[in-house]
């Protein structure tokens, strides 16, 4: 089931949470360890097989990913989409590890804070 989220944000419940708001911006809360180990990769998205999704159209179908460390954080990549990916302000190329409370930006105009 998918929730619709401010700005035009989807996300699974499964993996994402309901969304809540930070400020302006909603919340995208990231799985714990015990619901994706080490080796998991969410997809984001305008693609139906994107894990969290975007209803933006400048959010590229297959934008970026998710890997789950060995350490149980995150890393995030841009999948060479159109429009990048930011994190905290900074584009990514290669992969960024997120935090808690980090600003994430895919496009132009979606933006989310993360929860982990």
């Amino acid at each position: 089931m998918r929730h619709p989220h401010r700005h035009g944000c989807w996300a699974t419940a499964a993996r994402a949470r309901k969304a809540r708001t930070a400020g302006d911006l909603p919340v995208l809360v990231l799985p714990p360890p015990a619901a994706a180990p080490p080796g998991t990769q969410l997809l984001l998205g305008r693609s139906r097989a994107a894990r969290i999704r975007f209803a933006d159209p400048t959010v590229s179908r297959r934008h970026a990913v998710l890997h789950r460390l060995d350490d149980g954080g995150w890393l995030l990549t841009d999948l060479a989409s159109t429009h990048g990916t930011r994190v905290n302000g900074r584009a990514i190329r290669t992969g960024a590890a997120l935090h808690d409370g980090d600003q994430l930006q895919l496009g132009p105009a979606t933006r989310v804070t993360v929860r982990t």
